[in-house]
């Protein structure tokens, strides 16, 4: 079985997130995750063992976060 969205809030580090969602989302789902202000480096890192697709959308509630909304999750 698998979804068409997978979302966390404070589960992990993106690396990690990516592993979970890459397993259970189905062909052309997505995942959202929301991120602090050091979001940038996490995807830095991610991208050292994930490859995906990336929308960063502005936090309403602190302009130094994102919801990090990715697709086409696969593993480098």
């Amino acid at each position: 079985m698998s979804a068409d969205v997978v979302s966390a809030r404070a589960l992990s580090n993106l690396s990690v997130l990516c592993g979970y969602a890459a397993k259970h989302l189905s062909s052309g789902g997505f995942a959202v995750f929301p991120k602090g202000a050091a979001y940038l480096d996490e995807v830095h890192e991610a991208r050292n063992t994930w490859r995906f697709h990336i929308e960063e959308i502005e936090s309403m509630t602190n302009k130094d976060a994102r919801l990090l909304k990715l697709s086409a999750i696969e593993h480098v």
